[in-house]
């Protein structure tokens, strides 16, 4: 009984983390749009990230970002070691903003 009810907790706890992960990993994407020079003018909006553990402190996230009042879903790559959160979105992943820019290329 010791062992479930240890088990159960161990679990509440994870699940209790992840939260956390989501929230690090959209403060931290939306704080980087806002400042780098390279997204500053495209006015990226995070509206949610959600998180799925992988194993160990290894994540897979969904981030949804707003572009020109269009929502696109961009994969990231997350490891959290309980005290620091580390993202990065994957290549090709933010290429819906140089498409865009491309529309309106003329030839």
């Amino acid at each position: 009984m010791k062992r479930i009810i240890a088990g159960l907790l161990f679990a509440f706890a994870l699940i209790g983390c992840v939260p956390n992960i989501e929230e690090t990993v959209k403060t931290s994407m939306q704080e980087t749009f806002n400042t780098d020079a390279n997204f500053k003018r495209y006015n990226l909006t995070v509206t949610e990230v959600l998180v799925a553990n992988k194993g160990g402190n290894s994540y897979k996230g969904m981030a949804t970002v707003m572009y020109k009042g269009e929502a696109h879903k961009v994969p990231v790559d997350i490891t959290a070691d309980g005290s620091r959160v580390i993202w990065q979105t994957e290549p090709g992943a933010l290429l819906f903003i140089e498409q865009d820019a491309l529309k309106n290329f003329r030839w």
